[in-house]
């Protein structure tokens, strides 16, 4: 990532960066289960991104999005792992099969069948 991103942002920039991209790859790229160390450094890496956002590019840039994700730590002990309830994903296919007419017998080949048109 070093050379990809070598003059491009400044070692601040470059350590901001990585701490979102190790998130991001820690909810999209977890094929199985956290543990509780993944949710112990989740919210590690988010109160240390918060903290240097606030730091370096100002309070201004602690928006709501950002400030939330010191709040993802807890969420997960509270409701589940993101492979479970984080479906923002799917929302438009559900919003789509949702739609589809069917008479609640054997739907999966009535989204089948409007698929196949």
């Amino acid at each position: 990532m070093e050379v990809v991103m070598s003059g491009l942002m400044d070692e601040r920039e470059f350590h901001i960066f990585q701490l979102m991209a190790r998130m991001v790859e820690m909810v999209f790229n977890k094929r199985d289960e956290w543990d509780h160390d993944d949710v112990f450094l989740f919210g590690k890496l988010a109160k240390r991104f918060n903290i240097l956002i606030e730091e370096n590019v100002g309070l201004h840039a602690c928006v709501v999005t950002v400030h939330n994700l010191i709040h993802v730590e807890e969420d997960v002990f509270r409701f589940s792992l993101p492979d479970n309830y984080w479906c923002f994903a799917f929302e438009r296919a559900v919003k789509k099969y949702i739609s589809i007419p069917n008479n609640h017998k054997n739907s999966e080949c009535s989204f089948a069948k409007k698929e196949q048109r």
